[in-house]
């Protein structure tokens, strides 16, 4: 793995962990600030590493899509429940796989 790539998956994982803490104690801006973060990384991570990315694509971006939906509407405690049980493992998951590669 690259240690660009890992740099990008440790970051986004650090700062999705820190989003769902912030927003699960009531530190909205915070939690928001952190998820905005946390998109930056994933969209550097797509940018630059589409391709390592394997037959783990199209989970990231049924995640992306759960997540525009649930964010449109609003429903900040599902976005939590989306991070924590879809886009941390995912990112773990990656993580693993590109220091197998």
């Amino acid at each position: 793995m690259s240690d660009q790539l890992k740099f990008e998956l440790d970051q986004l994982s650090h700062s999705l962990l820190v989003t769902a803490e912030y927003w699960k104690t009531n530190q909205d801006a915070a939690g928001y600030e952190h998820f905005i973060h946390s998109l930056e990384h994933l969209k550097n991570i797509i940018r630059l590493y589409f391709e390592r990315l394997g037959n783990q694509k199209e989970q990231l971006f049924s995640s992306l899509l759960a997540m525009q939906q649930l964010v449109q509407r609003q429903d900040i405690v599902a976005v939590i429940d989306l991070i924590e049980y879809n886009l941390q493992p995912l990112v773990c998951g990656l993580k693993k796989g590109s220091e197998s590669a």
